[in-house]
């Protein structure tokens, strides 16, 4: 059985420092590793290795082998409890794989399929052990900051191996290890191997330009349809990291759509894993692929909002500036209201429909941050406009805060998915600046408590705890004691 346990670690070892491992022998994985880090505390170890009542009734939602696809684990149940996390709570947000498709291949155990390799899959077996408390995702007992990193390092040499070889799986792989350095906070290594994966991608033919290699029209639906996830599962990393960054996208679109309007509903079921023994939760549908249209739709959208801010603005006068700025916003409020009624957040939502509003109100905070950024947040000539400004930023925010509160309410904050940090940490910079208003004040402490808990897993949350406190020492804002007392907690 694969067992759980809640671990409570804090070392200044990041992935930085396993890339300097020696990778040419898998087998010294760990040793090599341990050379790296402080002995691990024995309290931290023992946590570690009590086996809790949550780990003797689990039952991985998906059975898949650990060979031959792994050189980490030959633990079968270790293996299947992390792709059932994989697709319970990352997969749905932000889709990369065919999940079907995957877990099939997977199960075969083909080393000659295209659609699951021992690359990819160590990939995704580092990124789910953020979502895992079982001892054997920690390459160093009780060690937090080692959490996957041994799928990370395999993961690693296996792509070296690859010698820059274009396929489907490689650049799936090689995206799924940007997103793993992306939560252990080091964006700058994590963008330099994303535009890598970009790279390989326009060569393999999945975007309008260029087309050197994939024709789309020589596909049959199926594998058309799974090269489009990933190609749009990379467009929207990509533009999301490039908005954050401040860096040129430098990406078209995808050459298609996964999904046709009339194609969204399918058989695959979402219910939290691993499951408590004290709540039952009946499957629901997952509307994976409504989501992934809606997605799109909305990334569309965030284009615009880089195409304006980081190609045209600085050719504008402030109001054609406003007028185009309005103009997007008023494209973003239209997609949410085409937005299908089975994506609405009533009736405990799927976590991914609430991604889905998160996504929608971090582009309307993007998109105004945007233009407070050039045009500056005290423009004495347009005082109405800041002031709209401030009013729809403040709503955005609170209502990313209401989202997380139906989250809580729903499945409780024990996991959540890495993709929603980022609204979390973009609207509680917001709403820090009103806390004398209640409302404001309540969302303040409901996004508090969600940066914290992502804090437990991901090292970039610390890293926006940090800058929360700095900011507001930096602005004089004096923050609530017991906000200071949750926020120094993470």
């Amino acid at each position: 059985m694969g067992r759980i346990a809640t671990v409570l670690a804090d070392t200044s070892i990041s992935l930085d420092d396993f890339s300097s491992v020696n990778l040419n022998n898998h087998q010294s994985v760990e040793s090599a590793i341990q050379s790296l880090l402080p002995p691990p505390d024995p309290c931290s170890t023992n946590t570690c290795s009590r086996i809790t009542l949550e780990s003797l009734v689990d039952i991985p939602l998906f059975q898949v082998p650990a060979k031959p696809w792994t050189n980490v684990t030959d633990d079968d149940n270790l293996v299947s409890h992390l792709i059932s996390l994989y697709f319970t709570w990352d997969h749905p947000c932000w889709q990369l794989v065919d999940q079907k498709v995957f877990l099939l291949h997977m199960k075969t155990g083909d080393l000659g399929s295209q659609y699951c390799t021992p690359f990819l899959v160590n990939s995704i077996l580092a990124i789910a052990s953020v979502y895992s408390d079982a001892p054997d995702v920690f390459a160093i007992p009780g060690n937090a900051d080692s959490c996957g990193s041994h799928f990370y390092i395999e993961a690693e040499r296996l792509w070296r191996a690859e010698e820059g070889t274009i396929s489907l799986a490689n650049i799936q792989g090689l995206v799924i290890m940007c997103h793993v350095l992306k939560c252990q906070g080091k964006n700058g290594v994590s963008w330099l191997m994303l535009r890598q994966a970009v790279q390989l991608a326009q060569d393999f033919g999945m975007f309008r330009a260029p087309t050197l290699h994939a024709n789309w029209e020589e596909m049959d639906a199926d594998m058309q349809r799974i090269h489009a996830i990933a190609a749009w599962g990379i467009f929207i990393m990509n533009l999301d990291m490039s908005m954050e960054l401040h860096k040129d996208a430098n990406l078209e679109s995808p050459a298609c759509r996964p999904y046709m309007s009339g194609d969204l509903n399918d058989d695959i079921a979402w219910t939290p894993y691993p499951r408590s023994n004290e709540i039952e939760y009946a499957n629901k549908p997952g509307l994976l692929r409504y989501v992934a249209s809606e997605l799109s739709n909305l990334t569309e959208v965030t284009a615009a909002i880089q195409q304006l801010f980081f190609m045209n603005a600085c050719h504008m006068d402030v109001n054609d500036l406003w007028t185009r700025t309005n103009e997007i916003y008023s494209r973003l409020q239209q997609w949410r209201r085409n937005m299908p009624d089975v994506l609405k957040t009533d009736n405990y939502p799927v976590p991914q429909v609430l991604f889905l509003h998160l996504k929608f109100h971090k582009e309307v905070l993007s998109l105004f941050n945007a233009f407070l950024g050039h045009k500056g947040p005290d423009n004495p000539s347009h005082p109405t406009w800041f002031q709209q400004i401030k009013t729809i930023r403040l709503q955005s925010a609170k209502d990313i805060a209401r989202c997380f509160g139906i989250l809580r309410l729903s499945y409780g904050y024990k996991r959540i998915p890495s993709h929603m940090l980022e609204a979390a940490g973009a609207s509680l910079l917001v709403v820090m600046g009103d806390l004398t208003n209640e409302e404001s004040g309540n969302a303040f402490f409901e996004l508090c408590r969600i940066v914290v808990v992502f804090g437990k897993r991901l090292k970039q949350a610390k890293y926006m705890i940090a800058k929360v406190i700095s900011v507001a020492q930096q602005s004089g804002i004096i923050l609530p004691a017991e906000a200071m007392l949750i926020l120094e907690s993470g």
